[in-house]
């Protein structure tokens, strides 16, 4: 499938199921040494990496590294603060469902936790910015500003927002074909959106 196809397809997918769906401290600031990612608005704990690596492995049953953990949280409430650019309509209570339907045939009891709602609703917002436009100058902007506004510990490795791009190409295709078999969650093929390339420093700030 070319790659104009499988934007097409992607596309087509997410409007389709809005439709339907309608450890080191961050130098220079008062931060715990539990700080894995801190921007003017926005810290990241460890403890929060580990619910959201815990909730795509242990609800979704599909394993995420730190690295795209960390990835999906420092994107989320910027592609958030954009969505209205892609004149898409969208409710948080879409990933809800589609969380509890993963978990229902993963046959995982109880309700979707807090975390895992967040790494499906990176995934879709990720699937939105890189295959409702025409291009990925959007997305790409998106996570040149995380980059530069962003200190992350070392623990993470390097942005490489390059890295990013081609991470989600290359599960592109696979997402594509899971859109166009029906399967519900396909957006979450995005997961293994990554961010870092290993760290050449012994900390890593933005602007």
């Amino acid at each position: 499938m070319t790659e104009s196809r499988r934007r097409r397809a992607l596309g087509a997918a997410v409007l389709g199921s809005a439709l339907v769906l309608a450890g080191c401290a961050v130098p220079g600031q008062a931060q715990a040494p539990s700080v894995a990612a801190a921007a003017a608005q926005t810290t990241l704990t460890n403890a929060e990496v580990t619910d959201l690596y815990d909730a795509w492995a242990y609800e979704a049953h599909q394993p995420v590294t730190r690295q795209q953990a960390v990835t999906l949280e420092l994107l989320r409430q910027p592609m958030l603060d954009r969505i209205d650019e892609l004149g898409l309509q969208y409710s948080r209570f879409s990933m809800e469902q589609a969380a509890a339907q993963v978990k229902q045939t993963e046959e995982v009891a109880g309700e979707p936790s807090e975390a895992l709602v967040d790494g499906f609703e990176a995934t879709y917002l990720i699937a939105a910015f890189t295959m409702i436009p025409e291009d990925d100058s959007l997305m790409r902007e998106i996570a040149e500003e995380v980059a530069a506004t962003t200190t992350v510990s070392p623990r993470e490795g390097d942005f490489d927002v390059d890295q990013l791009l081609a991470s989600i190409a290359e599960v592109s295709e696979s997402a594509a074909s899971m859109a166009t078999a029906g399967q519900p969650a396909w957006f979450t093929e995005f997961n293994a959106a990554n961010m870092f390339v290993a760290g050449g420093q012994e900390w890593l700030a933005g602007e």
